[in-house]
């Protein structure tokens, strides 16, 4: 079967997976610059985040936003918090408290308990940058997050037909 084929089949199975998705609206950012522990020098007060959402390498991006956590609704689903981030690597807080690491390897991460939830993230915007001065005029973006509700059984179909169709095409070449 030709590649093209099966990898629009995977894209439209890993879409199906996702039963229900509901936006984390109002965020609010802040930048800073980080020295140490508690001590920041802001770049202004909170405002809302905008649809640009762009920030410049290594600064502190501050983001906060409240959410109503809601429960699965079908056996065997999990909520998730979904993040739509690029070059940002952080702390998301729950209600106070650190809850996960947010990366490019983490976008999503299991949701709190269901409730009223104030999710804080706490993010510095390409850190590579720090090693990789090249990477200096990269911006990072945040363009929001989402609490999605995942078909359990769906996504782990998803990744075992992936990786069979990575494995064959391996085994082709």
């Amino acid at each position: 079967m030709d590649d093209r084929i099966i990898t629009r089949k995977l894209e439209i199975l890993c879409r199906r997976a996702v039963v229900r998705w509901c936006p984390i609206e109002e965020w609010q950012v802040r930048l800073a610059t980080y020295y140490a522990p508690d001590r920041y020098e802001y770049d202004g007060e909170w405002m809302p985040l905008g649809k640009h959402a762009g920030f410049g390498a290594l600064k502190t991006v501050l983001l906060k936003a409240t959410a109503e956590v809601p429960a699965p609704t079908m056996p065997g689903g999990q909520m998730y918090a979904q993040f739509d981030c690029e070059e940002l690597e952080g702390l998301l807080s729950v209600d106070g408290r650190p809850y996960a690491g947010i990366d490019r390897n983490h976008k999503r991460i299991a949701a709190p308990v269901p409730g009223r939830r104030t999710l804080e993230i706490e993010a510095m915007s390409v850190l590579r940058a720090y090693c990789q001065p090249e990477l200096r005029e990269t911006r990072a973006t945040f363009g929001g997050g989402s609490l999605v509700e995942v078909d359990a059984e769906v996504e782990t179909a998803y990744y075992d037909l992936l990786k069979i169709a990575e494995g064959q095409s391996v085994l082709l070449e």
